[in-house]
């Protein structure tokens, strides 16, 4: 028999307010803690806004689905679907009031038998983890049919089934009935993280559907009523026959989180209920600080034919609705009656300010929203960031010292300090007639710039900490929840439909910049698109894979943003072998207005400024090499684009002191020159060479026929590679975006699988990836990746058994020539190589005296075996010598080569320091020689 003693409800539901907010944030990692609220998406833990909970009282509720509660033993019944004497046990455990997890007694059953009946639960395990559960559209009809009975609130007593435009089961809404008033939970078939399928209380994911999709479907042509609520939604069935009545999910706070998409070119009436918030969400409002929000209506007028709204009936009860009108007894013709009556157009922002009383602004007087000022809606997980007025800045939060907007006129990211909130900052983000003189800010005396500056201020303390680095977008291509997102400069393309920047929903801050000059059009057909292998494939090139290789990076350049791994090509021939035409008439040609250009003179400080947070590919023609500062530039390009293959941040300090500026290094990068100068193994596997073949004709013949084939050539580029090419291209890219990631992967997995190299694959296989996509718009198999990968030479396109980075060193040191002198005043070149043969008595022509002599001025020490000491022979290389210096001067070791010999097999670190000639004493690595024999 237990006899231990087991906590009551209020004493596990105190302790677990005491452990907050620190258990919150356990349960909710993605959770985002804001004054006394604590704030996520929903039980499931995701990241958002939806769900709110007051780390103080232990309060909570989920607006999306309405299910709340007044302590935190409630909340963790719901988040793991336990009746509530089992969460109160469990969480007893958890928190170490009590050990084990047998069912709960005394208190803790009480409680369990006052929140009424529910279905017993399996115990879980202590410490288990919590499961993330993804709702699935539509329902599987393998799926078994939902109970609808609630661990909390027993038997609906309404289900309303969600359903697609074709009948098939997207999920259910339950009505519950409670002595204060109704709950109303949705029913997902959910897809959990740790691999089960089954019913959860869960909201539909978003975008949500609209209730009544087969019945749109059905009838195209009818008029359409949209009302609040799904038993409205039935009553205005019955009293509209002749329309469509639909209705969506989660209630009014809810309705940005709707595909409004079936309503497109659709005549739509919206009847809200005769309440303020449903007016409010249905017609648009004022808020607080006299900015206009818009409504259901505002929203649909750029998608439908054409929008109405009725005006409820004057004299009617609060919340009154169309299911009120059946149950007064309402007929059809009397409903349709009403509807004509009130039909008016929707409302529209009021041109001059609200009176006030003494011409100071009006302020909010309720305590419960000083804290978070109605400025703008908290930004959720898929929310507005700009917010639907096209003429007001949206404030986005803070860091330190600065808050930061997206300025209304700019649509860029602005910082200002406390002090910069003055009349010209706070113009800065939006204009006095367009905006600020619209607000309830404005009276009599003009805009009361510190009552605004403080309501800005107080809407980024409650938006949270901002980084722009990590939520900034620039111009280029990008992938977000599944959805291509192209940045045009100018407005957005999302998924093909272009749209201005403040009607797309997202996390991520997409900023205004120079316009690209791309068009909407068509993307290329599978046969259009082959054209320009055609075209690479003309080209005179030592490997034939060069051709597909080109056409591929081309076609997944523009896609930089979205891409996992980003290759970098490099395309390299003698004088005259094409590299221009390859470079000027094809590449340029091809990527149009989206790429980034430079000559030969462009610094990498020029091309990071240029790109600053664009994603576009980057485009740089015979880089100069002539001398070491050239050199050193080259390297530098080299080196920002080996950040950019994996994608990262860059930080530089500023002249001015105010801090490191951040610029975004994601761009594929294509280089042209006549040699390819990559120092380090890493450079290798980033960039692709592209060799042309020397054109040299031998006879007057051969040149005619060169000339012939160039002439070809460029009428077929002249042809083919337009403008309006460039911009059907890039479409493609876009149109098979998701296609294009998912081959990418594949591709990777078959090259590393054919050529044992996991870095090549990702090289390689985006590339081919590309090349695919212009012959094909299909995903491949594994299988099918490798015989592409299989029917191709892949020599000297990887560079597989290229030497480890030590190995480069020891070869960059052995290789390099002196001469030495003799007695007789003879000179002979060597190199430190044939030097260390020498000094071992295998040159003939050298003795070895002469030979260690030479070495030693330069750093370098022939050991002759040595029993005693217990070492064979070998060489001594000093850690500092100034002839090192000068012989590894612009490599990448020029200042430390200790480091990269100790990573040779066999080396071994001085104890002591080594005598190399008259002052030049330094200690050593020695190196066997069985490491550098070239006997």
């Amino acid at each position: 028999m237990n006899n231990r003693r087991i906590p009551d409800f209020d004493s596990v539901a105190r302790a677990a307010l005491s452990a907050s907010p620190g258990l919150l944030q356990q349960w909710f990692p993605a959770g985002r803690l804001s004054g006394r609220e604590l704030a996520i998406g929903d039980l499931a833990g995701n990241p958002g806004d939806s769900c709110r909970i007051n780390v103080e009282t232990g309060k909570w509720a989920d607006f999306a689905t309405d299910h709340r509660g007044g302590d935190l033993v409630s909340l963790y019944a719901a988040m793991r679907g336990l009746e509530q004497g089992r969460a109160c046990h469990e969480l007893a455990g958890e928190l170490g009031l009590v050990n084990g997890h047998e069912p709960a007694t005394s208190n803790g059953a009480a409680a369990a038998k006052a929140n009424g009946p529910a279905p017993k639960a399996k115990p879980a395990a202590s410490g288990r983890k919590k499961v993330t559960w993804t709702p699935i559209h539509p329902v599987p009809d393998t799926a078994p049919r939902p109970s609808h009975h609630h661990f909390e609130y027993g038997e609906p007593s309404a289900v309303w089934t969600y359903t697609d435009a074709d009948g098939r089961v997207v999920g259910y809404i339950c009505r519950f009935e409670k002595a204060k008033g109704k709950e109303i939970v949705p029913q997902s078939w959910c897809r959990g993280d740790n691999g089960k399928f089954e019913w959860r209380w869960l909201s539909f994911a978003k975008p949500r559907p609209i209730y009544g999709l087969q019945a749109l479907a059905a009838r195209p042509d009818a008029t359409v009523v949209l009302v609040e609520g799904e038993k409205t939604a039935d009553a205005g069935a019955r009293l509209l026959p002749k329309a469509v009545v639909v209705t969506f999910p989660g209630g009014s706070k809810a309705w940005r989180y709707v595909d409004w998409s079936p309503l497109k070119g659709r005549k739509v009436i919206v009847v809200p209920d005769a309440d303020g918030p449903g007016c409010d969400a249905f017609d648009g409002y004022l808020d607080n600080y006299g900015v206009w929000k818009p409504g259901i209506a505002q929203e649909l007028q750029s998608i439908a034919a054409g929008v109405r709204v009725v005006q409820p009936p004057d004299g009617v009860a609060p919340g009154w609705d169309l299911a009120d009108a059946l149950a007064e007894g309402w007929s059809p013709e009397q409903t349709e009656q009403f509807i004509r009556r009130a039909l008016r157009h929707p409302s529209k922002p009021p041109t001059d300010p609200p009176p006030a009383d003494d011409g100071d602004p009006v302020l909010v007087n309720d305590d419960s929203d000083r804290g978070a000022p109605d400025y703008g809606d908290p930004p959720p997980d898929d929310g507005w960031h700009g917010g639907p007025d096209q003429f007001a800045p949206v404030p986005l939060g803070y860091d330190r010292t600065h808050y930061y907007y997206l300025a209304a006129g700019t649509r860029q990211i602005t910082a200002l300090s406390a002090g910069q909130h003055n009349k010209s900052g706070m113009m800065s983000l939006a204009g006095l007639s367009r905006f600020w003189e619209r607000t309830w800010f404005f009276a009599r005396n003009g805009v009361a710039w510190d009552t605004a500056a403080d309501s800005l201020m107080r809407a980024c303390e409650a938006r949270g900490f901002f980084n722009p680095a990590n939520r900034r977008r620039g111009r280029g291509v990008w992938i977000e929840d599944g959805h291509a997102v192209v940045n045009m400069g100018d407005s957005l393309i999302v998924d093909g439909q272009e749209m201005p920047f403040n009607q797309f929903r997202s996390r991520y801050v997409y900023e205004a910049g120079e316009p690209v000059s791309a068009k909407m059009e068509s993307p290329l057909t599978d046969a259009e698109a082959r054209k320009l292998l055609t075209i690479a494939q003309s080209l005179r090139w030592q490997k034939p894979v060069s051709a597909e290789l080109l056409a591929g990076w081309i076609m997944i350049a523009p896609l930089s943003g979205a891409l996992e791994w980003r290759p970098h090509i490099w395309v390299t021939g003698t004088a005259h072998s094409g590299k221009t035409t390859v470079i000027r008439d094809i590449v340029r040609r091809a990527l149009g207005p989206i790429a980034f250009c430079f000559d030969g003179k462009s610094s990498e400080s020029s091309l990071r400024q240029r790109m600053d947070y664009d994603a576009l590919p980057v485009v740089f023609d015979e880089p100069e090499q002539s001398d070491d500062g050239s050199r050193r530039m080259v390297q530098n390009v080299i080196e920002l684009a080996r950040i950019s293959s994996s994608g990262g941040l860059i930080f530089k300090g500023t002249q001015n002191q105010s801090g490191a500026k951040g610029y975004l290094a994601r761009s594929a990068m294509c280089l042209s020159s006549i040699n390819m100068t990559l120092q380090h193994y890493q450079d290798e596997t980033r960039f692709t060479p592209l060799v042309l073949e020397k054109n040299e004709p031998k006879d007057d013949e051969e040149k005619v026929r060169s000339e012939e084939h160039f002439q070809t050539l460029m009428r077929d580029i002249n042809a083919t590679l337009t403008p309006s090419f460039s911009n059907r291209l890039l479409m493609r890219s876009v149109r098979l975006l998701p296609i294009i990631l998912d081959n990418a992967r594949t591709f990777t997995d078959a090259v590393a699988a054919v050529m044992g190299n996991r870095r090549i694959g990702d090289q390689i296989g985006t590339m081919m990836a590309g090349a695919y996509a212009l012959e094909a718009h299909d995903r491949l198999t594994f299988d099918q990746a490798v015989a592409w990968i299989k029917r191709s030479d892949w020599t000297d396109h990887t560079p597989v058994e290229a030497e480890k980075n030590e190995t480069r060193l020891l070869s960059t040191i052995m290789q390099y020539q002196l001469r030495v002198m003799t007695g007789t005043g003879t000179g002979h070149d060597r190199t430190i190589g044939e030097l260390v043969d020498a000094a071992r008595g295998k040159d003939d022509n050298l003795v070895p005296d002469s030979a260690n002599k030479t070495l030693r001025r330069h750093g370098i020490r022939y050991e002759p075996p040595n029993v005693g000491k217990g070492h064979g022979a070998g060489i001594w290389i000093a850690n500092q010598h100034q002839a090192l210096k000068r012989i590894l001067r612009d490599t990448p070791w020029g200042t430390n080569w200790r480091n990269g010999l100790l990573s040779i097999d066999g080396a071994v670190k001085s104890s002591d320091a080594i005598r190399f000639g008259a002052g030049a004493v330094s200690r050593a690595v020695f190196l066997p020689i069985e490491v550098l024999d070239t006997s």
